[in-house]
């Protein structure tokens, strides 16, 4: 038993890392990754844009491929060879560092916004205790109204008898005048 094989058995065997293009393909799909255009992973094609990783088994030779494109448009050859199993371990191993710093990047941003959101919440809460706004609000408005209500009652009342009062004493005053005017002598 050769070292190729020893190191082949132990490495892809028993870690359930896969030996082929296809089953890489099937372990992207099982573990619900997103489409290679948001991943930069491309198996089983020659990507040509900048920024990629990728493997695929060239047809005139029969040769396995890993490539990284750089974002200068330069490509390096990360394997080159005949063994299927190397060359996708060689993409899988980066695929799974590679995956694991999108993830920490994506909880950073989640824990970001997370402590952005207990912030605001925060800030929402110190302003309300500070004026009071969530308990005395309420009993405020209530109280502003009925005072409002009881001012404008009383002061319509008052307005309408003294109008009525007056237009009243007017008509008593002309028609005081007129029995006066009757009662008095003629000259």
């Amino acid at each position: 038993m050769s070292s190729e094989t020893v190191l082949s058995h132990n490495v892809y065997n028993e870690n359930m890392i896969p030996q082929t293009i296809e089953e890489l393909k099937e372990w992207y799909n099982d573990h619900n990754l997103p489409s290679s255009d948001v991943t930069r992973f491309y198996i089983g094609y020659d990507y040509q844009g900048s920024c990629a990783y990728g493997i695929y088994k060239k047809t005139s030779d029969n040769t396995f491929v890993v490539y990284k494109n750089k974002p200068d448009g330069t490509r390096a050859i990360r394997y080159s060879g005949d063994d299927e199993a190397i060359a996708v371990n060689e993409l899988f191993k980066k695929m799974v560092v590679e995956l694991k710093k999108q993830s920490q990047i994506t909880k950073a941003i989640e824990d970001e916004e997370r402590e952005a959101k207990q912030r605001l919440l925060a800030n929402k809460q110190m302003f309300r205790n500070k004026y009071n706004f969530h308990q005395d609000t309420g009993l405020l408005m209530f109280v502003a109204i009925i005072v409002v209500v009881v001012i404008t009652t009383v002061f319509s009342i008052y307005s309408s008898r003294a109008k009525r009062y007056r237009v009243d004493n007017y008509y008593y005053d002309v028609i005081q005048q007129k029995i006066d005017n009757q009662k008095k002598p003629v000259q």
